[in-house]
């Protein structure tokens, strides 16, 4: 198949996009499920650049690509999905939420941040 014949497989911007030296590692992360946001520049100009192209190309694998009103990137598995996940079970998700508590509890908050241990129990 000749080069100009791409567009009848795929659009030219996703083609781009999947030979991107960035993506291979991008794409992992986000399987993986990271978040992508400001704070990793060249990953989230390169999301920017290619998220609609790469909405249809996640969309084959019943997954959506989100891009959260605070601006970070994320993948959102449907029921459906093609791509492996792992659910937390009840324990986790109560030590998860503990933790934030403890993290944005009005004391931790009026210390400046700091957290002292002795406080936590």
């Amino acid at each position: 198949m000749s080069l100009t014949n791409i567009e009848q497989v795929m659009p030219v911007k996703l083609a781009q996009a999947l030979a991107n030296p960035l993506f291979p590692a991008l794409d992992s992360a986000l399987r993986a499920g990271r978040h992508i946001g400001l704070d990793e520049l060249d990953n989230h100009a390169f999301l920017m650049d290619f998220q609609d192209y790469l909405e249809e190309f996640y969309a084959r694998y019943n997954v959506e690509l989100i891009r959260a009103p605070e601006g970070f990137f994320y993948l959102r598995p449907r029921s459906t999905t093609l791509i492996s996940r792992s659910v937390l079970s009840e324990l986790d998700m109560m030590v998860g939420k503990i933790l934030c508590y403890l993290y944005l509890s009005p004391e931790r908050l009026a210390n400046e941040g700091i957290f002292y241990p002795a406080g936590a129990l």
